[in-house]
């Protein structure tokens, strides 16, 4: 799979994302929540950071807590100087910008899952995509969380981790695209098995597979993506395996190169997933078990299907080792990395379709005629000249 980056002598990856002409001096600017209260979100950022090197790749600013981030700090008993911000304008290069968005006391309590401690992810959550929406920053990296419930401003229950398609637009439906170093792979439900019936439709899986391919083209600047779609029973020939056949056959006609649908333990342990630049799987078990068993690479979670670049890692609050140096900060790097390529790849797939050349020819006429190149007529002196 091509990640589009280049080896750092430490062996690390960096990306190097081409600027328009003018502005190689500007750095990326990336918006990092800061996740769960009790969770290991500043102990990844105070180690990422550490490293002189991410500040060339890019300007951070956390959305976060002073209070909380002073308080992991002490624990971690590590020193991590960092500028506080009321605005991402005010942000500096060279430096991690703390912007204040949760200023109220809360009780940090490592290792525990508690009511509260969700509540700074989704303050940062919310003035985040605010300000990327607005052109603030440019990409946002949302920090560790669990997969829990948060409570929106007219009371709706939403997934803390898709969040932010609430925020983007309550109305669009999520793709959560799980990436590591050997697939990408999406899901129609979020729920088990036995949770599919309630997702499993035909302008839903439509919708997720026009959605995908559009990410792949724009976002990985893949023009001619070919995506494996596993079945949903072993039996190839239940209803629901007819009904992606058919969803297959017809998105064929609008070239998306959509094929299956495989049975799931053939497709991946005869590696059939090497040939294909995405998966549409149709339940978390079925990505993920398969992901987690053939690699134990770092995997991301791309929100896919927004206006705005978005990344997370894969890896969960953590609460049970946070506060103890135990945390892996690789996920998070790894996640801006994946944020800071997509944004090179979106912008330079939206600069070339910016202005695309006209057609030399005319439509296809009300009378079925084929279309045809339009050439001036010669007049009787030129053809007496030849």
């Amino acid at each position: 799979m091509d990640t589009n980056k280049t080896d750092k002598p430490d062996g690390k990856q960096q990306t190097l994302a081409a600027a328009p002409a003018g502005q190689e001096d500007i750095k990326l600017r990336v918006a990092i929540t800061q996740g769960d209260a009790n969770g290991v979100g500043f102990e990844m950022i105070f180690k990422m950071f550490a490293e002189p090197e991410m500040f060339e790749l890019c300007t951070p600013i956390v959305y976060g807590s002073p209070k909380i981030a002073s308080y992991h700090a002490k624990a971690l008993g590590v020193h991590c100087p960092y500028g506080i911000i009321n605005k991402a304008e005010d942000a500096r290069d060279n430096r991690v910008n703390l912007l204040v968005c949760f200023d109220e006391e809360i009780k940090v309590e490592f290792g525990k899952r508690t009511s509260v401690s969700p509540a700074p992810a989704t303050s940062a959550l919310t003035a985040a995509v605010h300000d990327v929406a607005a052109g603030l920053v440019d990409v946002l990296v949302s920090g560790p969380v669990d997969r829990r419930e948060t409570e929106t401003a007219d009371g709706e229950k939403v997934n803390l981790g898709d969040y932010v398609y609430y925020l983007a637009d309550k109305e669009r439906s999520t793709l959560r695209l799980f990436q590591n170093d050997i697939m990408r792979i999406a899901t129609v439900s979020d729920g088990s098995l036995t949770h599919v019936a309630a997702d499993f439709g035909k302008e839903r899986i439509e919708t997720m597979l026009r959605q995908l391919h559009a990410t792949l083209r724009r976002d990985y600047r893949l023009d001619t993506p070919r995506i494996a779609v596993l079945g949903l029973s072993l039996n190839d020939e239940c209803e629901e395996n007819k009904l992606l056949r058919e969803i297959i056959a017809r998105l064929a006609e609008e070239d998306i190169q959509a094929f299956g649908p495989y049975r799931s333990d053939n497709f991946f342990v005869h590696g059939e997933f090497e040939a294909f630049d995405a998966i549409l799987a149709m339940y978390p078990e079925q990505a993920l078990l398969p992901m987690r068993m053939l690699s134990d690479s770092i995997t991301i979670v791309v929100h896919a299907g927004l206006p705005f670049v978005c990344t997370a890692p894969l890896c969960g609050a953590q609460t049970s080792i946070a506060g103890r140096g135990k945390a892996d900060e690789a996920w998070l790097r790894q996640a801006v990395y994946a944020a800071s390529d997509m944004f090179a790849a979106r912008r330079s797939y939206d600069l070339a379709h910016a202005n695309p050349l006209k057609k030399l020819y005319k439509e296809r006429s009300d009378s079925g005629e084929k279309p045809y190149i339009t050439l001036p007529k010669k007049t009787d002196k030129e053809d007496g000249q030849q």
